[in-house]
């Protein structure tokens, strides 16, 4: 299940209606299964791994210059640019322009 959840979020990480409720309906089990079981194998809770697979999709097109931040925002399934900064200094250290700047 684990790795199932890992390749729908892979699939799915810029719908910004994905939670762990789409991910665990989508395999047939519940919700607290899923994030029991998903947290235990990788140290992750699903919300921090879909996060995690967001802002590394985030950082690969910020490195192509030309993206701007609020594309990537919403290219990664964020629909408000801020949160998606605040998320993304959290992530990184450093906001969206001053890493694509770097």
């Amino acid at each position: 299940y684990v790795l199932e959840a890992m390749d729908y979020i892979s699939e799915h990480y810029a719908d910004p209606g994905i939670s762990v409720g789409s991910i665990a309906q989508s395999l047939g089990i519940s919700e607290g299964h899923l994030s029991h079981i998903f947290k235990k194998e990788t140290d992750y809770t699903l919300n921090g791994y879909i996060t995690a697979c967001r802002m590394h999709m985030a950082m690969h097109l910020l490195r192509d210059r030309r993206c701007r931040v609020s594309e990537a925002a919403e290219r990664v399934g964020y629909r408000d640019i801020a949160y998606f900064s605040s998320t993304f200094k959290k992530f990184t250290g450093s906001s969206p322009t001053e890493f694509q700047n770097s």
